[in-house]
């Protein structure tokens, strides 16, 4: 009978690969590296889906009370077999389409059916395959798998990485403005100052430096100056006036 996958997601499949023989409730946080109510949180949503059997308490192990044997359903099975069957095939467009949009931001499963506007069952398989083949990677962190893309999966989306400039205006004698320049650009020697002699070229070096500092630092000098005579007003009052 074909496993029922009408609520499967991409975490269901994370965990149900890690379920195993020797699977107790108390021990399987180290497993999926969660803690303890988060796994027991995760296997008790997968056996309201009917993907795990959560059995009575067994001694044994050194513990008084035992521990709670979890182990998989013919449904469970036949998930994480088709799972792995599917991650032998090779990538599609809807793989292509994950990977897109992780590059854009996607951080989880949820956000990326919302971006491609696919069933999370079917994304769940495409996911779990992109794991596999090392094109996603993912970090279990309370309860939810955080996806991030590897270097492979950074080249399989064909992602272009933009980078914003500052808008450009045109400045005087057609020059863009907007970019911040170098000082040493401002500062170069042209062909004609390269013929002065080297007290000239000093002299004319320092105006530039000055003109430059001026027009960066200019702003913040005045500002001080308009406080000082503020100050100076307001301690002239209080000297002579205020005392009248």
């Amino acid at each position: 009978m074909p496993a029922d996958t009408k609520d499967l997601t991409f975490n269901d499949i994370i965990v149900l690969q890690k379920v195993d023989a020797d699977t107790y409730l108390e021990k399987f946080g180290p497993k999926i590296g969660a803690a303890f109510f988060e796994a027991a949180n995760l296997l008790g949503s997968l056996k309201l889906k009917g993907y795990v059997d959560i059995q009575a308490s067994i001694s044994g192990g050194g513990s008084p009370f035992g521990h709670t044997k979890v182990v998989l359903t013919e449904n469970g099975a036949s998930i994480v077999a088709m799972a792995e069957e599917k991650a032998l095939e090779p990538i599609d467009d809807l793989d292509k389409l994950i990977l897109g949009s992780v590059a854009q931001g996607a951080k989880d499963a949820k956000a990326i059916a919302q971006k491609i506007n696919v069933r999370t069952s079917d994304l769940a398989f495409h996911a779990y395959k992109l794991v596999k083949q090392g094109y996603l990677d993912y970090n279990l962190h309370a309860g939810n798998s955080i996806v991030v893309l590897t270097e492979d999966g950074f080249r399989a989306a064909g992602t272009k990485v933009i980078v914003e400039h500052p808008p450009m205006q045109a400045g005087a004698g057609g020059q863009q403005s907007g970019e911040p320049k170098n000082i040493a650009e401002e500062l170069a020697p042209s062909e004609a100052e390269s013929a002065m002699t080297p007290a000239e070229l000093k002299k004319k070096m320092w105006k530039s430096k000055m003109a430059h500092y001026k027009k960066a630092y200019g702003t913040w000098v005045k500002a001080a100056a308009v406080v000082i005579v503020l100050a100076l007003l307001a301690a002239v009052y209080f000297l002579f006036i205020a005392k009248r």
